[in-house]
């Protein structure tokens, strides 16, 4: 099972928190921390039901609190995948490139079988 990291601010700190960030995102954040402080949520997967996010999410956040407090909640990434990472195998996506490399034209589609009895 996964730790929850001790939370060293006090429930009422985190309420004023709460209530004063204006930033939606890291409103969100501090409002996890109150929910784990409080036990009105007592895993990452009760927070993340609260709040409207997926229980990766909340160890996302959890991870950032635990590595630099509340100044580290405040750390907002880009979204999407890391810079590089690719979802298709290099191979299959260098042969990828060269097949759209080459334009495709009517003549080509002529013998096509699929097409065949088809009259524009």
């Amino acid at each position: 099972m996964y730790n929850l990291p001790e939370i060293t601010q006090s429930a009422d700190k985190l309420k004023k928190l709460v209530r004063k960030e204006q930033d939606a995102q890291i409103q969100r954040r501090y409002h996890m921390l109150l929910l784990l402080k409080t036990g009105e949520a007592e895993s990452r997967s009760g927070a993340a039901r609260h709040l409207g996010v997926h229980r990766n999410t909340i160890a996302s956040w959890l991870e950032l609190y635990e590595d630099g407090g509340l100044e580290g909640l405040r750390e907002i990434g880009e979204p999407g995948p890391d810079p590089g990472q690719k979802s298709i195998p290099s191979g299959v996506m260098d042969q990828l490139k060269e097949r759209l490399s080459k334009p495709e034209g009517p003549k080509q589609l002529q013998g096509d079988p699929a097409l065949a009895g088809r009259r524009a």
